[in-house]
């Protein structure tokens, strides 16, 4: 039985409340080398030990943007966006972001510089390990994460629902209940916005698929290693015996749909509590200026809301056809519709979700969400993966690439000071960009205020009236 006739408004309105946070993967390339980035990591993001917005994970080239946690959806992607502009400043001339999910071609020399290099001495261990494991080319696959906690009143609220005791145990089972649907429900993310067709290192033609990454072939475990979702205490408890047996080296080595992140401590993690849910299923997004868009990410809400509101019985024989219909979905030709079944699975979704949203006020961004997916639900040639398929050129997305990461390096160069940085007075420009290369934690208040190190004794109120030298002498 469904939760959405006791859903009133106020209710309706807190489950679209909680945090939500991105992190995207992506690589920087040499337009003269036609190949992955030699340069370093740019020093002026930083120090990577510490640095909360700009890291680099398994080669020096490839750059992982992080933004904070956020109320408001259009938060998360202002900052993106943001953080995405302070990385292009600091571009080499020839350089651009890659805009693709998959690498571009790699000579025998880039592999060889990708083995060999690497200068983040204190992850050098579990780096050799993983390539060791998985080889060169596998984790250099570029994704989005998406990051998501619900507010404290749903949690309170689910507690009541569940006549549960303790509110620990409340948000660590509402959490792994929106799991188990986003786990459910991932073929439908691959169908909408999957965006990896080809490899550009694997030879031979190549019949586009929708997503290699989010497929069996993509970023992937090792064939022995099964994580189960149909149960919380089986998911922890799986992952801590392939750990023991070392299958897996630790929790981040992991690379389900989704994961619970809380303590790294898996023995503990259930009394400590699950902070939040982290999806990571999406493939960079080569259309959207920032990686990114902000449809997909309200879609992605949407579909949290409907783990909280519509639950459904995900046990091991439905959460394996789950599995199943995203193998299939993902290795479909981009411009095939969904299998009939999928597709009423699809419309109930969507009808569910349309009763919440008419149960909602100022729901208007929303509902243009909702009817883009309605669309490419019925149209699969307006999915990112069916357009994306159109500018294949004798089997390769190498030219769109180029093409598509100067289109963009251009955009940024070229556009006025109000369009770089969104939600940020020009006045107040400098001392975003100072605390955001340097890594000091802050939140915007209005475009006018940032407020530094918030809940700290060294919390600090910024404005344009702030000079660069009193941040510098304070944190510099």
């Amino acid at each position: 039985m469904t939760q959405v006739n006791q859903a009133n408004q106020s209710l309706v309105q807190l489950l679209f409340k909680g945090q939500m946070g991105i992190e995207i993967e992506e690589h920087r390339v040499d337009q003269d080398r036609q190949s992955l980035s030699q340069f370093d990591h740019p020093q002026q993001l930083g120090n990577r030990r510490h640095q909360p917005y700009f890291q680099t994970d398994f080669s020096e080239s490839m750059e992982e943007l992080i933004t904070a946690p956020h109320h408001r959806l259009v938060g998360v992607t202002n900052q993106l966006h943001n953080l995405q502009q302070l990385l292009n400043e600091q571009l080499q001339p020839h350089e651009i972001v890659w805009p693709l999910s998959m690498p571009p071609r790699l000579q025998a020399a880039d592999v060889t510089f990708l083995e060999q290099t690497f200068k983040r001495e204190w992850y050098q261990g579990y780096r050799d390990l993983l390539l060791a494991k998985y080889g060169p080319l596998r984790h250099i696959m570029c994704g989005i994460h998406v990051s998501y906690s619900p507010d404290p009143a749903i949690v309170t609220w689910y507690q009541k629902q569940q006549h549960l005791d303790n509110f620990t145990t409340a948000k660590n089972q509402l959490l792994f209940q929106i799991t188990q649907h986003l786990v459910g429900f991932r073929w439908l993310l691959t169908y909408l916005y999957g965006a990896s067709p080809l490899d550009e290192n694997q030879t031979g033609l190549q019949p586009p698929v929708r997503s290699i990454r989010a497929s069996q072939k993509g970023f992937a475990n090792l064939p022995d290693v099964h994580i189960e979702y149909n149960t919380l205490t089986g998911f922890i408890q799986e992952q801590a015996d392939a750990i023991k047996t070392g299958q897996l080296f630790a929790p981040s080595e992991f690379y389900g749909p989704v994961r619970l992140k809380g303590s790294d401590d898996l023995d503990t993690i259930l009394d400590t509590g699950i902070q939040y849910l982290e999806l990571r299923v999406l493939d960079d997004d080569p259309f959207a200026l920032d990686g990114l868009q902000l449809t997909t990410l309200q879609f992605v809400k949407l579909l949290m809301v409907a783990g909280i509101l519509f639950p459904r019985d995900w046990n091991v024989e439905t959460l394996q056809q789950a599995a199943n219909a995203n193998q299939q979905v993902a290795m479909a030709d981009p411009t095939m519709p969904l299998p009939a079944e999928l597709h009423l699975q699809a419309q109930r979704l969507i009808d569910q979700l349309q009763s919440v949203l008419d149960r909602l006020q100022n729901a208007s961004e929303l509902q243009v969400a909702l009817d883009l997916v309605q669309e490419q639900i019925n149209d699969p040639l307006r999915t990112t993966g069916a357009k994306l398929a159109k500018e294949i050129k004798d089997n390769s997305l190498i030219e769109f690439g180029f093409r598509q990461g100067e289109r963009f390096k251009q955009i940024r160069m070229q556009a006025p000071l109000e369009q770089q940085f969104l939600e940020i007075a020009p006045e107040l420009i400098s001392q975003y960009r100072y605390l955001s290369q340097t890594g000091i934690p802050f939140v915007v208040e209005s475009p006018t205020t940032l407020t530094v190190q918030p809940n700290s004794e060294q919390e600090m109120t910024v404005t344009d009236k702030t000079s660069l030298a009193t941040l510098q002498a304070r944190w510099g």
